[in-house]
């Protein structure tokens, strides 16, 4: 929590962030998220959130404030609550990695979202791509040459027993080729 208040107190302006941190709660002994996020309104000027605790157990984060969300992002919230409540008692992790990735691949627009329509105006390229901008998984990627969709997604289990799953899937496009092609980084660990 201390880093979240130096670097949003500090006035530097940093490109767009969203931070999500753990803290072992010293009394409790168990962990509890806080947040922070720095971000740019619809004038260019940096906006900031938090850092402030979260009390939910899980969050979905895109290119948005937690305050704010994307349609998108509501969606899929609600769509890995639905799962966790299904799969509480599953013990296959690869099942659950599987299946919430298959939700994070959801490629259906939730087109008009009102908050991508507010940022549309300062970008030119969200005039243009709207539609593929609000759908979870962008597929879109052919933008005056540049790579434009989702870069990569990340799951964090966290056990009863502080053990600790990371998976992450990186998008890597080759813009000359069209070619596109996937890394993953798995790291599994315990908590101190």
């Amino acid at each position: 929590m201390d880093y979240m208040k130096d670097i949003t107190s500090s006035g530097t302006l940093y490109k767009p962030y969203n931070l999500i941190l753990m803290e072992q709660n010293a009394k409790t002994g168990s962990y509890e998220l806080f947040y922070c996020a720095q971000g740019l309104n619809d004038r260019l000027l940096a906006t900031r959130d938090g850092p402030r605790k979260l009390t939910n157990n899980h969050s979905c984060l895109g290119n948005h404030f937690l305050r704010r969300p994307f349609l998108k992002t509501m969606a899929m919230d609600e769509e890995i609550m639905e799962f966790i409540e299904e799969h509480n008692t599953v013990q296959n992790k690869e099942n659950i990695i599987r299946n919430l990735y298959d939700i994070f691949g959801t490629r259906y627009s939730y087109f008009p979202d009102p908050e991508i329509e507010k940022l549309k105006y300062s970008d030119d390229f969200l005039m243009k791509n709207d539609k593929y901008i609000a759908c979870p998984y962008i597929t879109h990627s052919n933008y005056k040459g540049r790579s434009y969709g989702t870069r990569s997604q990340t799951i964090i289990l966290i056990n009863y027993y502080d053990e600790v799953s990371y998976y992450e899937t990186t998008r890597h496009f080759n813009p000359q080729t069209k070619e596109e092609h996937y890394s993953k980084v798995i790291e599994e660990f315990k908590l101190l």
